[in-house]
This record gives C-alpha cells, sequence and structure tokens, in this order.
C-alpha cells in the first residue's frame, strides 16, 4: 500500500490507519511525507501493529517524536511484529529516541528478524559529548556485534556520528557477520573512526558495499582503510568521495587497481589530494 506524498495529515491518517487494520493480508505500507506528527502517529502506528504479514514499514519525511517512538517500541515488542524492512528517513529522530527504540529492539525478535533498516537524515549523534544518553552510534555497536543480528543493510548517512560513537561503530565490523552493505555517508568519522573501519574491514568477511563519503577522512585513515580492501576480498565498492586523503592516501588508493585489479570499485571523487599529512 503506497500512500506517499499524499498530504493525509493527522487526523486523515488515524481514520487511515483505522480502516486499514482489517486488512490482515498488507505487507507493505509506504506513509512518507504526509505531514504526520505526535499527534496522529502514535495512533497509526498501534493500528498498524495490527497487519501480521506486514513486513516493509516506510515513515520517512514524518516527524516522529517520543511517544510515536514509544508505539514503534510496543509494536516490536508485540508478537504480531513480522517487519523486515523498516525505514525511519528524515524523522527527526534524536538520540534519546533511538535510545527507546533499540532498548525494545534488544528485547525482541526484532534484532534478528529486521533485515534492512534506514535511519539516514536524522539527529543521531548529537550528544555524543554531552554524556546525557548514550548516542546511538554505541548502540548500534551492541546490535552489529550480536551473533543473532539479522541485518544486512543499514544507512546511517547524514547524522552526526563522531568521536567514540564513530569508533564503536567502526569497531563493530570486526564482530559483524550479516551486514552486506553500510552507508556511513555525510557524518563526522575522521581520522579515529577511519582507522577503526580499516582495522575491521581486514577480518570481515561479510560486507560488500561500504560508502564514507564526506566523512573527513585523512590520509592515515585513507591508508589504512585502502590496506583493509586489498586484504578483504568479499568486498566489492567503497566510496570515499569528498575526504581530505591528501597525497599519501592518493597514493594507497592508486595502489588498489595494480593489486586488487578490477576485483572492488573505489570512488573518490571530489577529495583533496595535495594535502601533506606528517603523521602518515
Amino acid at each position: 500500500l503506497k500512500l506517499a506524498h499524499q498530504g493525509l495529515g493527522d487526523k486523515m491518517a488515524m481514520l487511515f490507519a483505522e480502516s486499514v487494520s482489517a486488512m490482515t493480508s498488507l505487507e507493505t505500507v509506504n506513509l512518507t511525507d504526509n505531514n504526520l506528527s505526535d499527534d496522529g502517529l502514535p495512533t497509526v502506528i498501534r493500528h498498524l501493529a495490527q497487519l501480521p504479514a506486514m513486513t516493509d514499514l516506510d515513515l520517512s519525511d514524518n516527524a516522529v517524536g517520543i511517544d510515536a517512538t514509544q508505539a514503534l517500541c510496543e509494536y516490536f515488542e508485540s508478537p504480531t511484529c513480522q517487519l523486515k524492512r523498516l525505514v525511519l528517513h528524515h524523522c527527526e529522530l534524536d538520540d534519546s529516541c533511538m535510545q527507546l527504540l533499540l532498548a525494545s529492539v534488544f528485547k525482541s525478535s526484532v534484532v534478528t528478524r529486521l533485515t534492512e533498516l534506514d535511519l539516514s537524515n536524522n539527529k543521531l549523534g548529537t550528544t555524543e559529548s554531552l554524556n546525557t544518553t548514550k548516542s546511538t552510534g554505541d548502540l548500534m555497536s551492541q546490535w552489529l556485534i550480536r551473533e543473532d543480528c539479522g541485518l544486512t543493510t543499514l544507512n546511517l548517512a547524514w547524522n552526526t556520528l563522531r568521536l567514540e560513537s564513530a569508533k564503536a561503530v567502526g569497531r563493530s565490523l570486526t564482530f559483524n557477520r550479516s551486514l552486506r552493505t553500510l552507508d556511513l555517508s555525510y557524518n563526522a568519522l575522521g581520522k579515529e573512526g577511519g582507522l577503526e573501519i580499516g582495522a575491521a574491514i581486514l577480518s570481515n568477511s561479510s560486507l560488500r558495499r561500504l560508502l564514507l563519503a564526506h566523512n573527513n577522512l585523512d590520509a592515515t585513515a585513507t591508508v589504512t582503510i585502502c590496506a583493509g580492501i586489498v586484504e578483504n576480498e568479499g568486498i566489492e565498492e567503497v566510496i570515499l568521495d569528498g575526504n581530505p586523503i591528501g597525497t599519501k592516501g592518493s597514493d594507497a588508493l592508486m595502489m588498489i587497481p595494480l593489486i586488487c585489479a578490477g576485483r572492488v570499485k573505489v570512488s573518490a571523487k571530489q577529495c583533496n589530494i595535495t594535502m601533506k599529512d606528517q603523521s602518515c
């Protein structure tokens, strides 16, 4: 059922959800960009939670606040939840909301069943230096290192993952055996996050696509990531666009085609390749 960009609003969406809850064979619901907020989304989600066959839910471009988050938590922990794909792109989610969501994920079968999760273009990681709540990066890393993690596609692009949470996500790839695609584009991983990712992909056997564009990855991080690419025979595509990789980073990138031939595609568009990093 695709109702994206219809401008339903909260009142109309609640009426819709009440009627659709009887459609027990419905598998996919797309409510992208419908001017929904905490005034209507909790009711909508609770009605949708009654659909025993629903495996795909897209609530992108709506405002998912605390009340809607709690409704999602209830759904995750309900016996009817069969979700395999959840898209929450541009939903104004912050670390407080994600702490609630992931706590429910860890207590339910969603931790194993969910295979695709899109959390791009939100406010994740903004509390990193405030010590008021656990950052999303830390919590996601706890999910990724679990043996029963079922995620194959994870999109965390356009957030604020940085500092220790960036390093935690990077380290988790050492232990994860489910992810095929990871998008961390447009965050703030920096040198330390890049080093952790480079070290992790040396031993990661599942990852096929890794997107790291615009993350302030310097020459040292780039050289480490390139070493991981060379050693990892399973990885097929790495995107490093828009990073200050410097001269040493560009030299390392140039070696990849010579060693790996056509095995892996690496993109480094709009990178600063003139910077000289004395630490590398």
